[in-house]
């Protein structure tokens, strides 16, 4: 990785420590484009994402993921390794009282864009390419927590 992808993920990723309380073992919520991409790019999700983060992971799906994926893939045949892939990972219950810090890694340009401007704590992950790239914290959540250094 080089030198200015390196400086731009810790940025962020210290952001969120500082503001947020995320620390290691990074939780990481994956959805179904995520997957879908990371399979047409041939990566492999479970090594790629430690080796990004340079720390260790615990990446979780949801039933409602699952299930979604699931359906879709008896319409698009092309589906199935992704409904292959997002099965192996850990299931998170649903639910919206959590404590949990999770890195949402979506290829979905709509969720991204709702958590952008409603969850204020939730870093994206996203495949650029074959690789994985972190988005800089939304405008917003930056001027109210500030750029403490």
């Amino acid at each position: 990785m080089n030198t200015k992808r390196v400086k731009r993920l810790n940025k962020t990723i210290d952001f969120y420590k500082r503001n947020f309380g995320f620390f290691s073992p990074y939780n990481i919520l994956i959805d179904g484009t995520f997957c879908t991409a990371a399979l047409e790019s041939k990566i492999n999700i479970s090594e790629q994402l430690p080796k990004y983060l340079d720390s260790d992971v615990n990446i979780v799906t949801t039933r409602c993921i699952i299930m979604e994926v699931e359906k879709l893939s008896k319409i698009i045949k092309d589906l199935y390794g992704t409904w292959l892939i997002i099965k192996q990972f850990k299931i998170h219950q649903c639910g919206h009282t959590d404590d949990f810090k999770y890195i949402l890694a979506t290829m979905d340009e709509n969720l991204r864009e709702y958590a952008r401007k409603k969850v204020f704590a939730a870093p994206i992950i996203f495949l650029h390419r074959q690789t994985p790239t972190i988005e800089k914290p939304p405008q917003e959540t930056v001027k109210i927590f500030g750029e403490k250094k």
